[in-house]
């Protein structure tokens, strides 16, 4: 299986995950982009977050367009 991942320029549609307690943690999907900041939709959260992209790639996430294997979307 070919799964690409993108530490710059995500995208409207990338999944964000990052590795925390041994694994990659989904931390939801980019739905918006706007200037300097991207809007995130999780179901841990009621709407969309809005975070300034510089956050997003300083705090170590990563993005796929796809689900990793054995996720669902939180």
């Amino acid at each position: 299986m070919y799964r690409s991942y993108k530490i710059t320029d995500f995208e409207v549609g990338d999944y964000l995950y990052k590795f925390k307690e041994g694994k990659w943690a989904n931390h939801g999907k980019i739905v918006i982009e706007e200037s300097q900041v991207f809007g995130i939709r999780s179901n841990k959260f009621d709407g969309i977050i809005m975070l300034r992209k510089d956050l997003v790639y300083e705090e170590g996430f990563i993005a796929s367009s796809n689900l990793l294997d054995n996720q669902r979307e939180d």
